[in-house]
């Protein structure tokens, strides 16, 4: 372990590890009051995008920065422990589930099992990146839990009312530092059935039931506090995070990769997937196949080995029904954090399957070594070996990420100091991640790492965002909102980070191309042996100057059989080849596959790298894969002046703060409209979000054509051009909200795009992180 995780004791904090140790600092700083807040209400008392109850993540935080303060050294050397203890547990429990089902070699299954679940690749996410302690945590005191009732239960404690007290009390633990401990009495229930002595099916069921009666009378309790400190027995994401988790579920559960990284954990950022490593991890699992059929014919299975299995299946089952919302894993290994209790289960599953049990004894009573075992041991070896080399590689991804939050930090206090008092920092976008580890998804990241005890001197009131969360897409940003305050030049100064350099680099519109106002028409040309057609203009343009790029289509053979399926319609930008651009330099627009001639237009400055080319002067046109063929007929450039209406919060009635959210001074809220810039609009149509939610995640564009199907109220004003009021009753309780405007006819047809959305906080932070 130390081989795998120990090049990275030393990496910064980096996404929410910078608000948890501003949370702690604040905790030995004048507000000791958060403590006993832990233990009564959500986690950080912040229920805006999550309603979580860990109380004892926070004191871990807190045991932490009593030793170590600031420094990350303490926290990583934490990690490491709960992840090796963990590693330690498992193998007492992997030898205690080997010998209650009568397997062979159990001690040598427990090593196995053990040394497996240490070094597994997919754990760089819990052991390195430091608030990853919530799976290491809770799962030490799982699987510790877990083993003191099977000694207990098992009749093999010499004290059996300590050990089993204590394995309560480790349970509790388990349930404050995450919900997945949840699963326990139900892993408890099936341990006792399938291991039971008695052949009556009733008997086993009482039995069993009985056995885990004080787990399920402890997860009452938990229930319980839970319900009184957070409002709700659930909890999980919520809002438009919860909602987009919980609608893409199925999609992400049933994409194949999941299972292939699951096998092959290593990033694909830093190994190929068609690379030496990855041909290593396909050689040795096909030599465990071959293994495990010559072990069934030398070393058949038994009916107590099937036993197992279907426990151990069960237990992986249990497992993953907490994480019906929330599971992911990518080519990066996002998400393997979600997955560190499931793979302790499947590395007992793999160890029980890799050794076979003993086939005869020499005349001194040592085990009989067979070629079998042998071969099944070096095969151990090579799996712990591969996993730990893999391992290293993976983590160099937190090393990095690390270092760019910290060379932020050094180069947002150098950008600051350097400023007029009057002129504030605008950083029009951070990165969610750098190769596969989480950095930024939101102002209050920024926040912490700009305020003590990460900054020496708190920062926070000369830096802004556009908005207050970046959970859409990193690439995806309201260019609306940004192109306005770029021209605002004596207020803000607009950069963004650059993690190819890791320096904070100015974003400014360029001084030469076209004109304002006067965009260059486009001519189309067919790329030979490709079906992609080209849109060139005569001269540069200005990206900062294009709203939209219209693109007229006709579909090569319009099928109504399949007018519900929509074909989708790329356009790609920048200067790299076709197949190597990533999302960010593409727009994707959706077309009907049954009609036969069309107009579909592109939004293209919600695109952050739209922003970074400042000209450019070709496009490209295709069809996505799988979509029915279309020929381009023509493309334009739009500036959005006569599509899109705007609305401004009255500044008497609400003040713009850092976050990007506009907060009340006093009731009612008064924002001015106008939509006179619309051709046909003769009234307004308003739109206010339901608390929590956003517009943006529905559709994931800031550039609705039609109205929100799931928002919280609307209204009409007939005018193009006035003022509406916002009582204090329309909010419905303490959040977020967003509200936008929508030009319409007089028979109430949307004309042209959504406004840019406007954010609304009404007492939306928790107290002590109000932003100015």
């Amino acid at each position: 372990m130390l081989f795998e995780f120990g090049g990275t004791l030393n990496s910064y904090f980096t996404s929410d590890d910078l608000r948890h140790i501003g949370y702690v600092y604040r905790m030995f700083n004048g507000e000791a009051n958060l403590i006993p807040l832990s233990f009564y209400t959500v986690w950080l008392q912040d229920a805006s995008t999550e309603i979580f109850y860990r109380p004892l993540i926070e004191m871990s935080f807190a045991l932490d920065y009593l030793i170590s303060g600031p420094n990350p050294l303490g926290y990583h050397i934490s990690n490491f422990f709960y992840s090796y203890f963990g590693a330690i547990f498992l193998f007492f429990v992997a030898e205690r589930l080997a010998q209650r089902f009568s397997i062979e070699r159990a001690r040598l299954i427990g090593y196995v099992a053990a040394f497996l679940f240490a070094v597994n690749p997919l754990h760089c996410e819990v052991t390195t990146w430091i608030i990853g302690r919530v799976d290491g945590l809770s799962t030490m005191f799982y699987l510790s839990a877990f083993y003191l009732f099977m000694r207990v239960h098992d009749k093999l404690s010499a004290r059996p009312k300590v050990e089993f007290i204590s394995s309560l009390v480790l349970f509790s633990c388990g349930l404050l530092s995450k919900e997945m401990t949840a699963t326990l009495p139900l892993v408890i229930l099936l341990y006792c059935y399938l291991s039971a002595d008695e052949n009556s099916f009733i008997q086993k069921i009482k039995s069993s039931a009985k056995a885990a009666s004080p787990y399920f009378g402890v997860l009452a309790v938990y229930f319980l506090v839970r319900l009184i400190s957070t409002g709700t027995l659930g909890g999980g994401y919520v809002g438009s995070v919860g909602e987009v988790m919980s609608s893409t579920f199925f999609d992400r559960v049933m994409q194949p990769a999941h299972i292939w990284k699951i096998a092959c954990p290593f990033n694909e950022e830093f190994i190929p997937r068609d690379g030496t490593i990855a041909f290593l991890f396909r050689m040795i699992y096909a030599i465990f196949g071959i293994l495990v059929i010559a072990r069934m014919s030398l070393s058949p299975l038994r009916n107590n080995h099937f036993r197992l299995f279907l426990f151990l299946i069960g237990w992986m089952c249990l497992q993953l029904i907490p994480l019906y919302q929330v599971f992911m894993l990518t080519e990066t290994l996002q998400g393997g954090r979600l997955l560190y209790l499931s793979t302790a289960v499947l590395s007992v599953l793999l160890a029980v399957l890799l050794i076979p049990e003993t086939e005869a004894e020499t005349g001194a009573g040592q085990p009989k070594y067979s070629a079998l075992l042998c071969a099944s041991l070096g095969l151990s070896i090579s799996f712990i070996s591969l996993f730990a080399w893999v391992g290293r590689i993976n983590n160099q991804c937190w090393e990095i990420a690390g270092d760019q939050v910290k060379a932020l930090r050094e180069e947002v206090t150098k950008a600051v100091t350097s400023m007029p008092s009057e002129k504030r920092l605008l950083i029009a976008f951070l990165p969610q991640q750098v190769r596969g580890a989480h950095m930024f998804y939101s102002y209050y990241l920024i926040r912490a790492l700009l305020m003590p005890p990460l900054s020496l001197k708190d920062l926070t009131d000369r830096v802004v965002v556009l908005e207050p969360r970046f959970y859409t897409h990193d690439h995806l940003i309201p260019g609306g909102v940004l192109k306005r305050k770029m021209a605002e030049s004596r207020a803000y100064e607009v950069v963004y980070w650059s993690t190819d350099s890791s320096k904070l680099v100015h974003l400014q519109s360029p001084t030469q191309g076209e004109p304002l106002g006067i965009l260059p028409p486009l001519s189309l040309e067919k790329l030979p042996g490709t079906v992609v057609t080209q849109a060139s203009s005569h001269a540069p343009f200005n990206t900062d100057s294009v709203q939209f790029v219209d693109v007229d289509i006709k579909v090569v053979k319009p099928d109504l059989s399949i007018a519900k399926d929509p074909g989708t319609l790329v356009l790609q930008f920048g200067d790299k080849l076709i197949g190597s651009a990533t999302l960010s330099d593409k727009v994707l627009a959706k077309y009907k596959p049954g009609v036969e001639f069309q107009t579909i237009s592109f939004t293209v400055n919600e695109k952050a790298r739209w922003f970074l080319l400042k000209q450019a002067t070709k496009l490209r046109i295709y069809a996505g894969i799988g979509s029915p063929p279309v020929e381009i007929l023509a493309a334009r450039l739009s500036g959005g002046e006569k599509l899109v209406p705007t609305i401004n919060p009255d500044t008497k009635t609400l003040k713009a703060c850092v976050d990007g959210v506009n907060r009340p001074l006093q009731f009612p809220l008064n924002f001015n409209f106008d939509a006179s810039n619309i051709e046909g609009a003769h009234a307004c149509l308003f739109e206010l979000s339901r608390p929590l939610t956003t517009f943006q995640s529905e559709h994931f564009t800031y550039r609705d054509r039609s109205p929100s199907k799931k928002s919280l109220k609307t209204w009409i004003v007939n005018s193009t051009i006035g003022s509406t009021k916002i009582d204090r009753g329309f909010f419905p309780q303490n959040a977020c909200y967003q509200l936008r405007v929508f030009a319409i006819t007089n028979n109430g047809q949307v004309l042209g795009t959504s406004s840019d959305p406007i954010y609304l906080g009404i007492k939306d932070r928790p107290a002590g992180e109000e932003p100015q």
